[in-house]
């Protein structure tokens, strides 16, 4: 006997049903929509032709299987076909999303941050440090102790060869006498000095006030690699020497008028 030749046909539940050949296969699809005008004599029983004709060729077909488990060559699936599994857990479980790792950055951001803030802290501390005056210096009252300040002031203009901090510790008239009205002519004189003078100290000896006029005596000291007459030394010449510093109420600010 010969099988039905594969094809479509109306499985007599509403569907059609893929037959390869040799056995029903789980690939179905709707029966085609009727046609629109009324047919002049009735259409003939498709189910009931098929069926005719599998009993009189090959009465060994399979019926379409109707239940779980019945039926051989067709792959199990769960619920009717063409609807979605009941049970949840047969889908497989979508892997969770990758963690991100965005908190990596901000930890490092963060530090950074803290970093630069405390360093820029620790700077003004320092830079508060070097134009406050030490304590022991024998200043007493707000008024000495600002005048003592503007000599450490002084000072470090020439260490880093700052213009502003000159002009900010001492007076025009100060500035007329040494010659250093402009500012370049200041930074040219303090980078020389920088190049041949090290480990400069100074150290307050004295304090005196006199109404409106401060002198502040210190002792400073530092390594030469010169000599008097700017002539490079074999080795660098330890130098000790005194000044006298004459401080004046300047517009509300004690600044250096005269240095000796």
């Amino acid at each position: 006997m010969t099988s039905p030749a594969p094809g479509w046909y109306d499985d007599a539940h509403g569907s059609l049903r893929w037959w390869d050949g040799a056995q029903w296969t789980a690939h179905v699809q709707a029966l085609p929509a009727p046609a629109a005008q009324a047919p002049s004599e009735p259409a003939p029983d498709a189910a009931a032709d098929f069926a005719a004709q599998f009993e009189q060729t090959s009465p060994a077909v399979p019926p379409i299987p109707t239940g779980p488990g019945a039926g051989v060559g067709m792959p199990p699936y769960a619920g009717a076909l063409g609807t979605a599994p009941s049970d949840p857990q047969q889908f497989p479980q979508a892997p969770p999303p990758p963690k991100s790792k965005m908190w990596i950055v901000w930890v490092v951001i963060g530090v950074v941050v803290l970093a630069v803030i405390g360093g820029a802290v620790a700077f003004a501390i320092a830079i508060f440090s070097q134009f406050s005056a030490p304590s022991g210096n024998g200043a007493e009252g707000p008024d000495q102790e600002a005048a003592v300040a503007a000599v450490y002031q002084h000072d470090i203009a020439w260490q880093t060869a700052n213009c502003d901090d000159f002009e900010e510790a001492t007076t025009s008239a100060y500035r007329d006498d040494t010659g250093f009205v402009d500012c370049d002519d200041f930074v040219e004189q303090a980078e020389y000095f920088l190049e041949t003078t090290s480990d400069y100290e100074v150290t307050v000896t004295d304090v005196e006030q006199d109404g409106d006029v401060i002198i502040v005596e210190t002792t400073e000291t530092y390594l030469t690699s010169v000599d008097g007459d700017g002539e490079p030394l074999e080795s660098p010449e330890a130098i000790s020497e005194d000044y006298q510093y004459t401080i004046v109420d300047d517009a509300g600010t004690w600044r250096i008028d005269a240095w000796d």
